[in-house]
């Protein structure tokens, strides 16, 4: 599986927080992906699924670093499941 995807931020401050935990965003996205079933990814629901999971995680962990509301929402950009 190969996900691309953006972060939606609002700001140059968030944008600049947001390139600071790069790392661990990254990581959580990781964990997102790693953890849903192949079968429910080639479904839209799925896709969706997979995009909201993505983005609540990120902002659980920005949150949890900053206690702010940095990122709006993980944009998913390209999908491929070999």
């Amino acid at each position: 599986m190969q996900i691309e995807v953006q972060l939606m931020v609002r700001g140059a401050d968030n944008e600049e927080l947001a390139k600071r935990h790069i790392p661990m965003i990254e990581g959580t996205l990781l964990q997102v992906f790693s953890a849903s079933n192949a079968d429910d990814l080639v479904t839209d629901v799925g896709k969706v699924e997979l995009k909201e999971r993505a983005t609540a995680e990120v902002r659980q962990v920005m949150t949890e670093l900053d206690s702010l509301h940095v990122v709006e929402q993980v944009l998913v950009t390209g999908f491929f499941i070999q």
